[in-house]
């Protein structure tokens, strides 16, 4: 099976990682000239010897490290999430790049425990047939099993800069906006078969364009750690490809996830066990946000000053969760 079979897309994977892997560097250079000015803040009178990517590594990485220390304690996980959706339905009423759906069926509810420890939060949104039914931004509660330490690891990977991101993405304007859209579209087969690539690139997306349109007014943290999430999903294309087409080994992949994309290291092995149990899913995110951002870039060129978010986004989100192959033809005017 092909990478454009499964996940709808006409580009060929040569093409792909090429673009992933060029995104991936100039993304690295964004993070280090974001963090930077915080490193000198946080780090006062420290000097790097290193040089190139090492310096990169070095700088980047410690900024992180420090800034997921802003997290919130193991009794207000949930309530930072509930908080962090109203905020950002707070800001699309206020400027409302992207549409929110009505009435308002989203809930912020902690993980059913047949369904914890997996992914440690989700979107489980209303079904194709019952779009007005709730839908249920998920948040793993913490077990009381965990010792200390495994309780700390976890706060810091959900410190409040990330908390906000995933939120963005899960809920809104993410997967449950997009969901809630994608319900409203005529076409029964595009209602129920959800292309996956779509789905994940659309959240993807919105990551990005969020803050660009001036939520979290500039913080440079905020963005540091969307940018961090970002590096994710193009790391993600380049060890899929690598793993399953050339001879990418355990080792190799965990160094670069957690040296260059600045992983930690559970999260690194995680990866590595994804590959081994399916094929071309990792590259979903990037196939759809390639997809969205082609287009979107097309767009702006051909309008220049005319471009609106917008409408961009109103009509990306009335097609419903197409195969990334279709999303040009579709958003052209016929």
């Amino acid at each position: 099976m092909c990478i454009r079979d499964s996940d709808g897309t006409d580009t060929p994977r040569t093409l792909l990682v090429a673009r992933a892997k060029a995104a991936f560097e100039q993304t690295r250079q964004q993070m280090y000239a974001l963090a930077l000015p915080l490193d000198h803040e946080l780090f006062p009178g420290k000097v790097h010897t290193e040089k190139g990517d090492a310096l990169i590594d070095a700088v980047v990485g410690e900024v992180l490290d420090r800034l997921a220390d802003d997290h919130p304690d193991a009794d207000h996980v949930f309530s930072t999430a509930k908080n962090d959706v109203a905020g950002l339905m707070a800001f699309l009423r206020k400027d409302p790049v992207v549409v929110l759906p009505s009435p308002d069926t989203l809930r912020v509810v902690p993980t059913p425990a047949f369904k914890a420890g997996i992914a440690g939060a989700g979107l489980d949104p209303a079904g194709p047939f019952t779009p007005l039914a709730a839908s249920f931004y998920y948040i793993d509660r913490i077990p009381s099993s965990w010792t200390p330490d495994h309780v700390i690891s976890y706060l810091r990977d959900y410190n409040d800069y990330e908390m906000q991101i995933l939120s963005l993405h899960e809920a809104v304007p993410g997967h449950y906006v997009q969901f809630r859209y994608n319900a409203k579209v005529p076409s029964l087969v595009r209602r129920v078969f959800a292309n996956g690539s779509f789905v994940e690139g659309w959240a993807v997306y919105t990551e990005g364009m969020m803050l660009d349109s001036g939520y979290g007014g500039g913080d440079p943290r905020l963005k540091l750690f969307q940018l961090k999430w970002r590096l994710r999903e193009y790391s993600n294309a380049i060890i899929d490809a690598e793993y399953h087409t050339g001879g990418l080994t355990q080792s190799q992949c965990v160094d670069f996830l957690e040296r260059e994309a600045f992983q930690d290291s559970a999260q690194a092995v995680n990866k590595w066990h994804r590959l081994d149990v399916s094929h071309d899913q990792l590259s979903s995110y990037f196939v759809g946000l390639d997809a969205i951002t082609q287009e979107r870039n097309a767009e702006m060129r051909s309008l220049g000053d005319r471009f609106s978010v917008a409408s961009f986004n109103a009509r990306l989100l009335a097609m419903g969760s197409v195969e990334p192959r279709a999303i040009a033809t579709l958003m052209r005017p016929r």
